[in-house]
């Protein structure tokens, strides 16, 4: 079975191309007026600065970090942090990446599985403790 013939189809008139509409015979037009391309705007970056930048913290305003029931007991909550728990929130997950790496470079991949399988083992006490801690970055 065959499919039928589109409703539309493109011919070309003069260099350009035209829609015609096979019921009417006419060409199909446009309820609006094509739009003329432009070159982009310029855009106005801020100057670059080789002094890092740091989170701003504006009108009282800290950053926000929402917490996952599996690595704590009082989620799903939002905790601000200051400055003093942002660096420390970065301390913890560079100790961490850092551990884990030496982890898996002793250990190899099947080790660090049997890590994280161990973790998840023991999660209800670390979960206690990550909760103490993350209670002690909040402002």
């Amino acid at each position: 079975m065959d499919m039928p013939p589109s409703r539309y189809k493109v011919v070309e008139e003069g260099r350009r191309l035209v829609v015609v509409d096979r019921l009417t015979g006419a060409p199909v037009t446009r309820s609006e007026p094509a739009r003329q391309e432009r070159s982009p705007a310029p855009r106005h970056e801020p100057p670059m600065s080789s002094a890092p930048q740091q989170m701003p913290i504006q009108n009282g305003a800290a950053a926000t970090m929402t917490t996952q029931a599996w690595f704590d007991n009082k989620a799903p909550r939002q905790i601000r942090l200051g400055e003093n728990g942002q660096s420390g929130l970065i301390f913890a997950a560079v100790v961490l990446l850092f551990f884990a790496s030496v982890f898996y470079v002793f250990f190899g991949l099947p080790g660090l599985f049997v890590g994280v399988v161990i973790l998840a083992n023991i999660r209800k006490g670390v979960r206690g403790g990550i909760t103490k801690w993350l209670d002690g970055l909040e402002v």
